[in-house]
């Protein structure tokens, strides 16, 4: 079902194409939109801003919003980047630690573009949806690219193919072989393997592979699982000695759990990513569990908080802007590559050892 901010956002942008709103002329204000569409202010606020990134109108503060399209924006090249609505949900609250790796990922893409004279714009998607949006093709029709970031549903994939639009994956393959050009950027899990031969190497017997529920299961998570579970095998240990642990940060109930396993001789985590690993820094202390005596916790990502945290995070080291200029480095490869370009590259990670993951009396 299209949300209601886009659904009054395209009849405001016909409204705007048909000339009902001049060039240079402001839209209403938003409470008399809002009393028209019979919707509360901010979803009028939510569609204005949906527009002027669009490029359909410019915010000035005071006097409303104007009509602008289209001369500002078309006259730049337009490069979009997909986001699924819970990553957009989490970006509500930049202060919120779960946000840290995607800020600096969508800073970095905003810092790139405008370096090359490129327009932005976030496009919100459903992970699960079941039909795509008019407004999608209408916008991927004038993009030079599209980048993403997360999983996209099948059915915008193929979209992107048929209009042959190149498209750069973040941390997720290329579809398979067919048209339309695709590149991908992808974040290795090879330490992963040396976070569980380090694990072994300090005496750990029993490892937890956990999850914090605030993100959704991918299949990046299931492939840094079965990798851990592989190494942990190759160690010689025991498949019942790795099991993955799903939590809720601040559950008093999944803190007694934590308790339990670290009583039945689970000394150490490997959290699916960093925010993962610093919300069981909380769920141990409900549990009065010390860290890294009793529990230690390594990460994955290297986000701000890692270093800051205590005991500091050991984890490994994703260089996000370096991420991004790939990225951008792909897209320019993919502008002049044929039709069926299937295009992917890694980039360089770093395992960061620090306090956390050594036990101490």
């Amino acid at each position: 079902m299209q949300k209601k901010y886009i659904e009054i956002a395209e009849l405001i942008r016909e409204d705007i194409l048909r000339g009902v709103y001049p060039l240079g002329s402001n839209i209403p204000a938003i409470r008399t939109l809002a009393l028209r569409y019979k919707v509360n202010p901010q979803t009028i606020n939510k569609s204005t801003a949906y527009l002027a990134s669009l490029g359909y109108l410019e915010a000035r503060v005071g006097s409303g919003s104007m009509v602008c399209k289209p001369a500002a924006t078309t006259e730049r090249p337009h490069l979009p980047m997909l986001i699924d609505s819970f990553r957009a949900r989490l970006l509500t609250d930049l202060n919120d630690v779960a946000n840290y790796h995607g800020k600096d990922i969508y800073l970095s893409y905003l810092m790139l573009a405008a370096q090359q004279g490129k327009a932005t714009s976030f496009m919100v998607y459903e992970r699960d949806e079941t039909a795509t949006p008019p407004d999608f093709i209408d916008t991927i029709g004038r993009a030079e690219g599209v980048l993403v970031q997360g999983t996209l549903p099948q059915k915008r994939i193929e979209l992107l193919a048929q209009h042959n639009i190149p498209t750069v994956m973040i941390n997720r393959h290329c579809p398979a072989a067919g048209p339309g050009r695709f590149g991908s950027v992808l974040i290795p899990n090879d330490h992963i393997v040396d976070l569980v031969n380090l694990l072994l190497s300090l005496g750990h017997t029993a490892v937890l592979f956990a999850f914090s529920n605030r993100f959704t299961p991918s299949k990046v998570f299931d492939d840094r699982l079965a990798l851990a579970r592989q190494a942990w095998l190759a160690g010689g240990q025991p498949e019942e000695k790795l099991q993955s642990f799903v939590y809720s940060e601040n559950s008093a109930l999944d803190a007694k759990r934590l308790a339990a396993a670290v009583a039945s001789g689970f000394t150490s985590v490997i959290a699916y990513n960093d925010v993962s690993a610093l919300g069981l820094y909380g769920l141990a202390a409900l549990a009065e569990l010390r860290l890294p005596a009793d529990l230690s916790i390594v990460g994955f990502d290297d986000i701000a908080m890692a270093q800051l945290s205590s005991p500091s995070l050991t984890t490994i080291r994703v260089d996000r802007r370096d991420l991004m200029q790939q990225a951008f480095s792909l897209m320019d490869t993919l502008a002049t590559s044929p039709d069926g370009a299937r295009l992917e590259k890694a980039i360089h990670t770093e395992l960061v050892i620090r306090q956390s993951a050594f036990r101490s009396s």
